[in-house]
Parts: C-alpha cells; structure tokens; sequence
C-alpha cells in the first residue's frame, strides 16, 4: 500500500519553508553569543528554502499545470515575489532605517536609495532573497523551454548533467556580479534544482525508499562530514590564501554535501511528522503561522536590527530572545494590518 504521506505531499513541505524562515529569524536574532546554533542554521536554511521553492514550483508546473508561458510566469512572480520586495522597502525598511539613524543611511539622500540602489539590490539586506528567488524561477523557466525547444528529452541522465553542472556553477558563484543578486541565484540554484528534480522522481523515489529506514544514515553520514569540515578548519586556520584551488574546491565541495545532507534529514523528519503526527501539522497555530510565513520573513528585519541596537540588556541570549521575539511579534502585526487594509481599501469610499 503507498505511504499516507509519500514524498509529493506538499504539506511538509510548508513545514520545511516556515522551519526554515523562523531558523532564519532567529539566527538573525543572535548576532553575539550561542556560535553553534548560527553555524548549524547557516548551512542549511537557505538552501532548504531554494529547495523547497523548486519542488513547489516543479509541482506547479507539472502537476497542476501551472505557468503555461514564461509572460504568465513573469507576471505571477512579479507580483508575488518584486512588488512585496519594493513596497517593503520603500514603506517599511526605508523610513525605519532613515528614522533609527542607521548608519548606512544617516546623511544621505532617501531618494538615491530608493531608485538607485534597492532597484539593484543594494542595501536590500533580507529581501535579497525574493529578487534571487525571482531571478531563478526565471532561468529555470527558460532553461525547460530551451530543452523543449531542442527537442531534449528531460532523462536522468540529462538531468544528472544539469545538476553536476549547477554544482560548478555553484562553486563559481562568487565570479558572478552581484547587481539583482545574480551571484545568489548562482549560488543556490544547485538547491532548487534538487527540489525540482524530486518533484518529477517522486514517484519512483517513494516507491524505493518506503520502508528504509535512511534517517539514522543520514545522521551519521552528516556528523562525518561536521568533524571532517571542523578538521579541514583546524588545519587551515584563518589564513585560506595558501590552500591550493582543489583544495578550496574540495572544501565547498564539501559544504555542498553537508547541505544536501542536512535538507534530507529535514525532508524525512517532516515526513514523518506529517505521517505520524497529524495533529501537529494540522495544529490551528500551526496552520496559522504556516500561511503567514512570508509576513516573517518581509517584515522582521528593520524592527529585530532597532531591537538589537536600543535593547539594554547584557546577557546576550536573553537580547536575542527578546529581539526575536519583538520583531517576531511585530512582524505578523504589520502583515495583519497589511491584509486588513487590502481587504478594506476598496470598500473605502474616496469622498
């Protein structure tokens, strides 16, 4: 009998966006103190947010046969991913950075800001993930009609060379500009990739893994290649101008697996929380928390930095947690506020 919860239910997947953006808050959060939390989250909260974009957006694609033309894309994800990136900025991060006195904006014209640099991801800080995000569903896009095009057949060998080729492209990533994020998207793209090639497999993968128990071998094979990392550390040092190029290759290389590793573990841990604990993903706060992930993510930046700064607290994992929280707090009241108003601002009458 198949799995009640195979590896195409989308509904971990949801707990792996909003597992990632609260990681991603709270890593933010703690900007001195508790290294070991910040190390482990910055290896995988972004690439899992990359890779669960992409599953999403092969489901779409594939599955509810979405996005019929790249004209259809453009508007949907300028709508959903560049007008949130510059209404935040120009509403919300611009006039609280400008009134804080942020150092970075203290004596300098608001307007130069506003369409010479957020335009280019200048100063974007964390919104610079929706205009790489932008960025990679558009070449994704393109990239699928030019196999199309030339009459490519999407096999798994094709698709192995695709991603051994985003790999490159991701160990090169630092040679891309900067300008729009594309050295980001170059970075992560390897990520969503992944997510979107489980997506087309996802059948056949659920069928080989159902009843293997992976978990524990993942575990043990990711805390491997941690001692490995913090061995390679040890003997570098802090001085990396004398390791040869291979040797610099074989350390992302590395990271990159260490990544993918940590993405499985959260991938099977969720499955199983769906499967075996359904009345936690369907937890009335859950849920909640779950369809106002995005408002986390645009609204806590501004606010957790002022925290940060005016807080007078000494202890510095009582400061993050109190940070945390307030920008937590006032992010999902901006985005409450926000929804209110676009449900009620037609209804409004002009005079």
């Amino acid at each position: 009998m198949p799995e009640k919860t195979p590896l195409y239910d989308t509904r971990h997947y949801s707990l792996l966006k909003l597992f990632a953006i609260l990681c991603i808050v709270v890593n933010h959060s703690i900007r001195y103190g508790w290294p070991p939390f910040k190390i482990l989250t910055n290896d995988f909260q972004v690439p899992l947010l990359f890779f669960a974009s992409g599953f999403v957006f092969s489901f779409c694609l594939y599955d509810l046969q979405k996005y019929r033309s790249i004209g259809e894309l453009t508007a949907k994800k300028i709508r959903r991913l560049l007008l949130p990136y510059g209404a935040v900025l120009a509403l919300w991060f611009l006039p609280l950075f400008c009134l804080s006195g942020d150092v970075r904006y203290a004596g300098r014209n608001p307007l130069y800001i506003l369409f010479l640099e957020y335009p280019f991801g200048v100063n974007a800080d964390a919104l610079w993930f929706l205009m790489a995000l932008f960025t990679t569903y558009i070449l994704a896009y393109v990239g699928r009609e030019v196999l199309r095009y030339a009459n490519i057949a999407a096999t798994r060998k094709v698709c192995l060379g695709i991603f051994l080729g985003l790999v490159a492209v991701h160990q090169a990533a630092q040679l891309f500009p900067t300008q729009f994020h594309l050295d980001r998207s170059a970075l992560y793209a390897v990520h969503f990739f992944a997510g979107y090639l489980l997506n087309r497999e996802k059948l056949a993968l659920s069928s080989r893994l159902q009843g293997r128990r992976l978990l524990p071998w993942l575990l043990a094979g990711v805390f491997v290649i941690y001692v490995l990392d913090a061995m390679c550390g040890f003997l570098a040092g802090d001085d990396t101008q004398g390791i040869p190029l291979a040797g610099l290759f074989l350390l992302q290389l590395l990271e990159l697996v260490k990544q993918f590793g940590l993405i499985a573990i959260f991938v099977l841990l969720a499955r199983k929380l769906v499967r075996d604990y359904p009345a936690f993903s369907g937890n009335a706060i859950v849920r909640y928390l779950d369809s106002r992930s995005f408002d986390i993510y645009l609204y806590h930046w501004p606010v957790l930095l002022i925290l940060l700064d005016w807080l007078t607290i000494q202890d510095p994992l009582e400061k993050a947690m109190a940070a945390g929280l307030g920008c937590f707090v006032s992010a999902l009241l901006v985005g409450e506020a926000v929804r209110f108003a676009k449900r009620h601002w037609p209804k409004v009458p002009l005079a």
